[in-house]
């Protein structure tokens, strides 16, 4: 019998595949935006799969994730500009013909502080 690590099987159990959403599927259409403050304490898989977990559970009904963007190793601290994949999402957002219609955030425990709220809400 095999023997699974913890992160093994939450990957396993969380892992989904997704297939491409066709254009007619109904429902808005969601960035997903998870984060991580350090991959020496937490394990990158399954950070990102509760994260991926929770976002899907809340959004199940009203849309489909058809974008994503994990930030690992930065603090909640860091303005969003100056995390990679979190920057990357406000490019995209900004983009004419964007590939979403709202975000979808993996838990918003550490991934605001009161300014970067007030500058995503700001534009």
């Amino acid at each position: 019998m095999a023997t699974l690590t913890n992160a093994e099987l939450v990957a396993a159990f969380t892992r989904r595949r997704r297939p491409a959403a066709p254009p007619e599927e109904p429902g808005l259409r969601f960035a997903f935006y998870g984060r991580m403050s350090t991959s020496v304490f937490q394990d990158v898989q399954t950070s990102r799969a509760w994260q991926c977990a929770v976002s899907e559970e809340l959004i199940d009904g009203v849309g489909s994730v058809v974008a994503e963007f994990f930030d690992v190793g930065v603090s909640r601290r860091w303005p969003w500009e100056d995390r990679p994949e979190a920057a990357a999402l406000l490019a995209a957002a900004a983009a004419p013909g964007r590939s979403f219609d709202a975000v979808v955030v993996g838990g918003t425990s550490g991934r605001f502080t009161a300014v970067s709220s007030a500058r995503l809400c700001r534009g």
